[in-house]
């Protein structure tokens, strides 16, 4: 069997879903699934966080290229067309480009992510013209990851057909399993966003890592998603004046960029590093920070996310401070397996009571990175991702 997988971010890209995607075909025989994208990852002009899989990569171009003058004249049409007609124009040129690739390669499925607005339509529509079970795999709540009210409008009104239509459907989690059970009355197999096999877990007795500050530390991207979860997280840390607490990020984003998010003042930031480099510093920090955005355009998608770090922090040996709504995922499973400190609500003053909990009290710090432990075992391994996502696709090819 052979199979395709749509995604508009790869390996080795640094996103968090391309890490998955990275983890879970790494081992996969590489003539038994095809990689397609909007992007090159063909070229050597992008960031290495990891490395390429073997597999085939297919670029999908783009219906424009992304010439200034170019987009001046896509806007004009966009207004002339209406935004609904101009992204059906999108769905039909790039059902076309996914279709002759398919006839290509001869894939027995399609697995398509979430993260692009037209992928899922435009791979659903290639899917019921070639007669191939097509396998929405959704990282993240589709119908509700556009700010745009029409764009919003737009994978609403597709959601609920492909899905229903779909020969299984994968969810990195309870909540979302639960929400589209609820809004569809579909079922869906959970995929929790596994860590490597090389990761050890043993629980790390050091403290501090460094005797003249406390580091806390976050590694990934920093977007619309976390912005006042560490504004909140930085007032907490400039009203620590009787310990040297720091803020240690390393994101792709810029330091000029996050000053503008007003994530400044004792944060020392770092650039990106790669998977591996990642996986050292967190096992080196004191405090390892996973943020979600109290308000936000889309608190649909933070309730029901799942980070892709966050296998990576439970099976790193140290504590993790939580910051996230009393509603979401995350929130409900660190407090549901007391394997973290969780600070569900808007209050600087909390997460100063919180970073005190940890720096102080040995036997508590000691439990909740067993816990974490244990569940990095327990729901993140990679061998029961692996089997969880072969099943859901009908795969029955093996390892290289």
């Amino acid at each position: 069997m052979k199979f395709a997988i749509i995604s508009h971010v790869l390996p080795p890209s640094w996103s968090g879903q391309a890490m998955i995607l990275f983890k879970l075909l790494k081992d996969v025989n590489p003539s038994d699934y095809i990689l397609i994208s909007r992007e090159d990852y063909m070229t050597d002009n992008i960031q290495n966080f990891s490395n390429k899989l073997p597999g085939k990569y297919y670029s999908l171009p783009r219906l424009f290229p992304n010439v200034e003058i170019i987009n001046k004249g896509i806007n004009k049409l966009k207004k002339k067309l209406n935004i609904p007609q101009f992204l059906q124009i999108k769905v039909y040129f790039k059902t076309n480009q996914i279709i002759k690739i398919m006839k290509k390669e001869n894939p027995h499925a399609i697995i398509v992510c979430t993260g692009d607005l037209i992928d899922l339509p435009a791979a659903y529509n290639a899917s019921k013209k070639l007669e191939i079970p097509i396998y929405p795999y959704i990282f993240d709540y589709y119908s509700y990851q556009w700010t745009i009210p029409k764009e919003r409008a737009f994978a609403k009104s597709h959601e609920e057909i492909i899905l229903k239509d779909s020969a299984n459907i994968i969810v990195t989690n309870e909540f979302m399993q639960k929400e589209l059970n609820a809004v569809y009355g579909i079922n869906s197999t959970i995929v929790y966003n596994c860590i490597d096999s090389n990761i050890k877990l043993n629980y790390i007795d050091h403290w501090p890592s460094n005797e003249d500050e406390i580091r806390i530390v976050y590694t990934g991207a920093i977007y619309g998603a976390h912005y006042d979860a560490f504004q909140n997280l930085v007032k907490a840390i400039n009203s620590l004046t009787e310990e040297n607490v720091n803020l240690y990020l390393y994101t792709n984003q810029s330091k000029e960029w996050l000053t503008k998010q007003q994530i400044s003042g004792k944060v020392v930031h770092h650039n990106y590093v790669t998977l591996i480099e990642s996986l050292e510093i967190q096992k080196k920090a004191d405090i390892l920070f996973l943020p979600l955005a109290f308000n936000t355009d889309f608190p649909e998608v933070i309730k029901t996310s799942m980070p892709g770090k966050m296998g990576e922090y439970l099976a790193s040996g140290r504590p993790i401070l939580v910051h996230a709504s009393k509603d979401s995922f995350v929130s409900w499973y660190f407090k549901k397996n007391n394997c973290g400190v969780v600070v569900d609500e808007e209050n600087s003053l909390e997460l100063e009571k919180a970073i005190h909990k940890i720096i102080d009290d040995k036997d508590f710090r000691k439990n909740i990175v067993q816990n974490a432990l244990r569940c990095a075992h327990d729901d993140f391994s990679i061998e029961k991702a692996r089997k969880n996502f072969f099943q859901a696709i009908k795969y029955e090819g093996g390892l290289s």
